[in-house]
């Protein structure tokens, strides 16, 4: 595929989520030794603390990926992302002071946590800094699309009134870009009369789109071969669109519900074993 919606939305997040989690943990370490004035007996070095956390951020890293916070079904939710988040920050502390514990245990060492209040620090500081990261980071975004950059070129195809809420509804913030149509004409406003085509084959060809959303059910097949063919993204809209209104891999683009249709999905035995091991290592980590 030429385009994977959200691939370098989430790349930005992964390095701003490691940013602002080694970036919490030494201001809290900071905090502790300079503007806390309780007492304390440990020989301080920040710089030592900041480059330990920067060894043990793929703990971090696995613990935000298995609470699926790089998931598009949780980004879209911002409710379920900031409780997620939430856990997320008590959950990789609390990793990392059992990695702290077990590994000065066999190799006799001082502890990265000197004192535990650093730790109820961290976490608090950790949590604000991810969901201002995040709020930061969508922000920039969406202020990129609208500027045109990074939109996913889409054709639409089909038949029915889909069709024209995705032509007048799509603007540059949903990070789709539609540059052309196969419908009739009285599917298609008359703005869009120059950017109609004979046939999906031929838009295809000219516009070489980085995804293709087809509103019917006549030719499914053979539109998503096209795709597929051409390197494309494939998405179905049904005319009656509340068929998939509730699935779970369900996407909406202008409010209209798409679900795209992959060119190598898991099924059978390869989507059980998937999801259990998915299970295990997330009960697993949620155990640590």
């Amino acid at each position: 595929m030429r385009k994977e919606p959200g691939f370098i939305y989430r790349v930005f997040l992964v390095v701003g989520d490691a940013f602002a989690i080694v970036a919490s943990f030494t201001f809290a370490y900071y905090f502790r030794l300079h503007f806390d004035h309780r007492p304390y007996v440990f020989a301080g070095n920040t710089m030592s603390f900041l480059f330990s956390n920067l060894l043990l951020l793929p703990i971090w890293l696995i613990v935000l990926s298995s609470l699926g916070l790089y998931s598009r079904k949780v980004l879209q939710r911002h409710g379920m992302m900031a409780w997620r988040l939430l856990l997320a920050s008590i959950v990789g502390t609390m990793s990392i002071i059992t990695y702290d514990f077990f590994a000065t245990a066999i190799s006799p060492r001082d502890g990265l946590f000197p004192v535990k209040v650093i730790a109820l620090y961290a976490t608090i500081v950790c949590f604000f800094a991810l969901s201002a990261e995040r709020v930061v980071i969508a922000l920039l975004f969406r202020l990129l699309h609208r500027r045109k950059y990074g939109l996913i070129r889409t054709v639409v195809a089909g038949d029915g009134e889909n069709v024209r809420q995705l032509l007048l509804g799509t603007a540059p913030e949903s990070g789709y870009k539609i540059c052309g149509v196969v419908a009739e004409s009285k599917y298609i406003p008359q703005e869009w009369s120059r950017r109609r085509y004979p046939s999906l084959e031929e838009a295809i060809k000219r516009l070489r789109p980085d995804a293709v959303v087809y509103a019917q059910e006549e030719g499914l097949e053979k539109a998503n071969k096209l795709a597929v063919d051409h390197h494309a993204l494939f998405y179905y809209s049904p005319p009656e669109s509340s068929v998939i209104a509730l699935t779970k891999d369900t996407e909406f683009v202008a409010g209209v519900p798409v679900l795209r249709i992959r060119a190598t999905p898991l099924t059978g035995a390869a989507r059980v074993y998937k999801r259990c091991l998915d299970i295990v290592i997330s009960t697993l980590l949620i155990i640590v």
